[in-house]
């Protein structure tokens, strides 16, 4: 192949923003040549010691030899237009692209929000690499069809990954899943329902009008399905410490669960695990997503040795949809234990260079 011409690259910076660091990968990219890649540096910034996001890029530039011309931003945060309140690391100023954008005199700058960047790096993993991805179920994968990726943290996220035929490439466009209704299948799920609402009016103030999946199926939710297992099974032992709050923490709950089997705790995870198993269900067949189902979160990651177990009965759960079963189980399930932020972002710029994506 002969070498790709010289105007047709461009030096990317793709980023991802934590609540500790700030991590960047300057790479090269053709337009033309999508085998084309020169990684330049790969750096790391402790958000501590700096003030303001510019103040980190500052410091990025400083040390290239090479000029940027894209810049993609992954982060966690309010998106208002073209600016970001950042949601982890509240001392510092709501970013403006287009500002950042003419300070440093680049091409083009791109926000995506951590989940979309996570979606865009999880498509293209090697989901053999099992230091990187871990397979709940092989199913019968089908080449270039929808894609699904959700993942519960501090909130449930999800996205649709559907195959651009015109662009040969996956795109990841963001949803809101987690705000649909729960599902309540079984009489104790109803009165789990019931008892949110007493919850919420108890310990936020807040009068609920309905019950979205993510109440029940995110990380914050825990504890309260902690508390309720308390009150539906009053002689089960309480064995963990609440914190200043008066509530468990769910990391706690987690070690408890898989570490030292209180049945507790159990009995909160296996509602938390069915509770994500039903909406994960859900979102595939409404998007039949034959290429691939993929599971991301701090909370997914924590409970890795139980959702890939076959006994906790998750993948049954999730293909459990009457006369639609056969056709979810054809559908793979993998669970991403990796980082994949950095790299969904350098995807998401090789694709905005490729084919001149919008800001």
């Amino acid at each position: 192949m002969e070498d790709t011409k010289e105007q047709d690259k461009k030096v990317i910076i793709a980023s991802d923003i934590g609540g500790t660091n700030s991590r960047f990968r300057v790479i090269r990219r053709s337009k033309t040549d999508p085998e084309f890649r020169e990684l330049i540096t790969e750096e790391k910034f402790p958000n501590k010691d700096y003030d303001s996001f510019e103040d980190v890029i500052s410091a990025l530039v400083e040390k290239l030899t090479v000029t940027p011309s894209i810049f993609v931003l992954a982060i966690a945060g309010a998106r208002v237009g073209r600016t970001v309140e950042i949601t982890n690391i509240s001392r510092w100023p709501i970013i403006d692209a287009d500002a950042l954008k003419e300070k440093f005199g680049l091409d083009k700058f791109y926000l995506l929000n951590d989940f979309e960047a996570s979606g865009y790096g999880a498509v293209g993993m090697d989901t053999s690499d099992e230091t990187k991805c871990l397979t709940v179920h092989p199913g019968k994968p089908r080449e270039h069809h929808n894609k699904l990726i959700i993942g519960p943290g501090t909130g449930l996220g999800c996205a649709i990954i559907p195959y651009n035929k015109t662009e040969g490439n996956y795109n990841v466009c963001p949803g809101e899943g987690g705000h649909t209704e729960y599902t309540v299948t079984n009489e104790l799920e109803l009165r789990l329902r019931n008892f949110c609402f007493e919850w919420f009016k108890k310990n936020t103030g807040e009068e609920l009008t309905r019950l979205s999946t993510e109440r029940v199926t995110a990380g914050p939710a825990l504890p309260l399905l902690y508390e309720f297992f308390q009150q539906e099974k009053p002689d089960l032992e309480v064995t963990i410490t609440p914190e200043e709050d008066g509530h468990v923490s769910p990391e706690n709950v987690i070690k408890a669960a898989l570490e030292e089997k209180d049945p507790l705790a159990l009995a909160t995870v296996n509602q938390f695990v069915k509770n994500l198993a039903v909406i994960v269900g859900d979102m595939a067949i409404t998007t039949l997503s034959y290429s691939g189902i993929y599971l991301c979160g701090g909370v997914a990651v924590a409970l890795q040795k139980y959702l890939v177990n076959e006994e906790s009965g998750f993948y049954k759960t999730i293909y459990n949809k009457g006369r639609m079963s056969d056709r979810l189980a054809e559908m793979p399930v993998h669970l991403v234990i990796a980082e994949v932020g950095l790299q969904g972002s350098e995807q998401y710029g090789y694709q905005a260079v490729a084919y001149d994506y919008e800001e």
